[in-house]
C-alpha cells in the first residue's frame, strides 16, 4: 500500500543568544534585511535574562507559512539565510519531528 506522508511542521524556531539587548535588536535589524529581500518574515521575540544575575539577551525566531498551514520551502530558505548571518551563536534550538531538511538547510 502506500505510504503515509509525513506529517507536515507546524513551524520551526531558533534561539540565539546575544551578549546584551542593543546587541539582540542589531541582529534583528539585520535579520530584517534579510527577510524583506526574501520576502519572508519570521516572528521574533526578544527577552532579557530570566534569572538574576544572568545576562545576555534572547532573541527566539519562529519560522511558518500559515496559509500553507506549516513549514514551506520559503521557511526552509529563510531559515538557511539566518544561519548563514549568525552561524556560530545558535546556542538552543527546538523543533518538532519533520521530513528531512531540504539541501543547504541546517540547525532548526
Amino acid at each position: 500500500g502506500a505510504s503515509p506522508e509525513p506529517a507536515m511542521v507546524e513551524s520551526l524556531r531558533k534561539c540565539l543568544i546575544f551578549p546584551d539587548f542593543s546587541a539582540a535588536v542589531d541582529a534583528v535589524v539585520l535579520i530584517r534585511s534579510f527577510s524583506e529581500s526574501l520576502n519572508h518574515h519570521p516572528r521574533v521575540e526578544i527577552n532579557g535574562p530570566k534569572k538574576p544575575g544572568q545576562v545576555g539577551c534572547t532573541v527566539t525566531l519562529t519560522l511558518t507559512t500559515e496559509q500553507k498551514g506549516g513549514v514551506t520551502t520559503a521557511d526552509a530558505l529563510a531559515a538557511s539565510a539566518i544561519d548563514s548571518l549568525f552561524p556560530a551563536t545558535a546556542t538552543a534550538s527546538e523543533g518538532g519531528r519533520r521530513p528531512p531538511p531540504p539541501r543547504g538547510y541546517h540547525g532548526w
